[in-house]
């Protein structure tokens, strides 16, 4: 069963600012860039990243468009990650 957590900031469980890398608030994320041809080109990881902003969208019964919005993120720390296994960046 998976646990739905809800980002209230009164919320200590969730936002203690003491835990500072380890907070619950933050993951690791992995983004990729493909070539044109849809090949993966290069991967970028984001370590203790959480959303600091996200944009608002307007929600509508009689529109059928995809809403898309802006988030803006923060991390503690990131490495580039080469599709070639022999030039591999890490960090561990």
């Amino acid at each position: 069963m998976n646990k739905i957590m809800i980002f209230d900031p009164r919320n200590k469980e969730i936002f203690n600012t003491s835990e500072g890398k380890e907070a619950k608030y933050k993951s690791t994320l992995k983004v990729i860039q493909y070539s044109k041809a849809g090949e993966e080109l290069r991967a970028y990881r984001f370590k203790g990243a959480w959303p600091s902003s996200l944009s608002t969208i307007n929600l509508d019964w009689g529109s059928q468009d995809i809403e898309e919005y802006t988030c803006t993120w923060m991390y503690d720390s990131w490495s580039a990650i080469d599709s070639d296994p022999s030039r591999q960046v890490t960090d561990d």
